[in-house]
């Protein structure tokens, strides 16, 4: 279905109001415990949003054990996300993986604010370690590859020649970020609006098709769900695209508009990635499109337009 490009003062529906935000880092080697770096930057998000604990209803964290060097992270962290006594979900992805699924929540009425967290502490971690365990179990581990020579490998498949490869080098880093999202109704302190969200999945670290479908449907299903064209968005947002140009970003994406990187440099911050974008994306007039590589591997990928308050 066509639909007609909207204005540049677009007020369309919301899915969810972003009414505070919070960010700690990214640093490379942040001295606080793990623990203490959440509780700050929930309580900052909350203190932004001008709000009390008693006024959220679930809380939703993007994190992995094994990110985080614990077993079973969700259960001691849960006092620094305030999450007691609460609906609490969380998804072993990207944060806009926590995003969506919060704003799943709000607009089915089984919330009225939520909030969403997510965080990264690799300079306690071994990438060297952890980055095996992104590729097949059974055919590519046991021959020792490492996520990024699949994805050289896909890549090669994708262009129909031959793709050399050099191995990744990424400087860790430490970061922690939390939104509170509330029901839409026009706060005066709102930060922004989230105003659609999609995500795919593709075949899993195998050479067929691009490497890119995923992100290419999200964007769609993103936009969709805003009831937006991709000539409605100012700007593409990205976090983790790595080994990816921004010609073939916005290419993917079906965009002409200028792609922020959020992790320039090259800096690997974990499930914390597609947040950050996001913040960055926020303080940019207009609506903007933020994507990010979910998780570890190269399988998914979200998708978000947001609106920064004017």
């Amino acid at each position: 279905m066509n639909r007609k490009t909207v204005p540049d003062n677009f007020t369309g529906r919301s899915l969810a109001d972003i009414v505070g935000t919070a960010v700690l880092g990214p640093e490379p080697c942040m001295a606080a415990p793990l623990d203490e770096l959440i509780f700050d930057v929930t309580t900052a998000a909350l203190r932004n949003a001008q709000m009390a604990l008693a006024d959220i209803d679930a809380v939703y964290m993007a994190t992995s054990d094994v990110f985080d060097g614990r077993a079973i992270s969700t259960m001691t962290l849960t006092a620094s996300t305030g999450s007691f006594g609460k609906h609490e979900m969380r998804v072993c992805d990207d944060g806009l993986g926590a995003l969506a699924l919060a704003a799943d929540g709000l607009r089915s009425g089984s919330a009225d604010a939520a909030l969403v967290t997510s965080w990264s502490k690799l300079s306690e971690a071994n990438l060297d370690v952890i980055d095996p365990l992104a590729v097949e179990p059974a055919f590519h581990r046991p021959l020792g590859l490492r996520s990024s020579v699949v994805a050289a490998l896909q890549r090669s498949s994708w262009k129909g020649h031959p793709t050399t490869v050099v191995p990744a080098v990424y400087e860790v880093g430490d970061a922690a970020v939390s939104l509170v999202l509330a029901r839409p109704d026009a706060r005066a302190n709102r930060r922004g609006r989230l105003l659609g969200a999609g995500w795919s999945s593709g075949p899993y670290l195998r050479p067929e098709g691009t490497p890119l479908r995923p992100l290419t449907e999200a964007v769609a299903r993103a936009l969709a769900d805003a009831s937006l064209e991709p000539n409605d968005v100012h700007g593409l947002h990205c976090g983790g695209f790595f080994d990816i140009s921004d010609e073939e970003l916005a290419e993917a994406a079906g965009v002409s508009v200028p792609v922020h990187r959020s992790d320039q440099g090259g800096m690997e911050l974990g499930y914390a990635t597609g947040l950050l974008a996001l913040i960055d994306a926020l303080a940019s007039p207009g609506r903007r499109l933020v994507v990010s590589r979910a998780g570890i591997g190269t399988s998914r990928a979200y998708a978000v337009v947001v609106e920064g308050a004017p």
